[in-house]
């Protein structure tokens, strides 16, 4: 069994392998935290205070996709565009 807390000098002495074998047990000691973690965290807020994660791109096209037919009809009170005006302004 590789021990998971070693001191600066024992490292210096373990070989490329046994590093190896050492990084790795680390590698999944810490995922082992962080789902722990993030068990606490739900335990402790609930579910609804975690957020998925935001596709700005995706948000941003559907943005485009929603806003810009109305704002070649002639406008949108809630969203503005440089260079685009309401027809009514253009008289």
């Amino acid at each position: 069994m590789i021990c998971t807390h070693a001191r600066p000098s024992e490292l210096e002495k373990m070989g490329a392998s046994a590093l190896s074998h050492l990084v790795i047990a680390q590698m999944g000691r810490i995922e082992h935290l962080e789902l722990l973690v993030a068990k606490l965290k739900r335990a402790h807020f609930g579910p609804k205070s975690e957020k998925a994660p935001v596709n700005h791109e995706q948000l941003a096209l559907s943005l485009i996709n929603r806003e810009f037919p109305r704002l070649c009809r002639g406008g949108s009170s809630s969203l503005t565009f440089a260079g685009v005006h309401p027809r009514d302004s253009e008289r």
